[in-house]
C-alpha cells in the first residue's frame, strides 16, 4: 500500500489551523520546525499539542542555508534544534528538512553526525 506523507516547513501560529483540519479528517503530517521561531509560551504549547498527533521534524534552529556555514556552526544549529524539540515534546527527532532545500556533501555528513548525537534534557 503506498503512503502519502504531508509535510509542512517552518513555524507560525497558522499551523494550529492546519493541525485541526488534518486531525478532523484523520490524517497525520510531519511538521518541520525551525526552533528559533518558537518565541513564547503559547507557541511552545502549540508545538507540544502538535506533537501529540503529528511528527515534529527538525528544520534547524535558525533556518540558514547550511551550505554557506562552517561545519561547527551547522552541527551546533542541528543539535540545538533537536534538543529544543525533545525538551518540548519528549520525543526524539526522526526527520529533517533542509532549509531552502540546500544541501551538499559537508551538510549531508553533518546531518548524519547530528542524527547520531544523543539529546540531553534541560537546555
Amino acid at each position: 500500500m503506498p503512503y502519502i506523507v504531508l509535510t509542512f516547513d517552518d513555524f507560525s501560529r497558522d499551523i494550529a489551523k492546519v493541525m485541526d483540519v488534518l486531525k478532523f479528517v484523520g490524517i497525520k503530517g510531519v511538521f518541520f520546525i525551525n526552533t528559533a521561531s518558537i518565541k513564547n509560551y503559547e507557541e511552545q504549547n502549540l508545538v507540544k499539542e502538535l506533537a501529540k498527533y503529528h511528527e515534529i521534524g527538525s528544520h534547524t534552529h535558525n533556518h540558514l542555508d547550511l551550505t554557506q556555514l562552517p561545519l561547527e556552526e551547522i552541527l551546533h544549529d542541528l543539535i540545538k534544534s533537536k534538543e529544543i524539540i525533545y525538551n518540548l515534546t519528549g520525543k526524539y527527532v526522526k526527520s529533517f528538512a533542509y532549509p531552502y532545500g540546500m544541501c551538499n556533501g559537508k551538510v549531508l555528513k553533518t546531518v548524519r553526525a547530528a542524527h547520531a548525537h544523543h539529546v540531553r534534557g534541560g537546555l
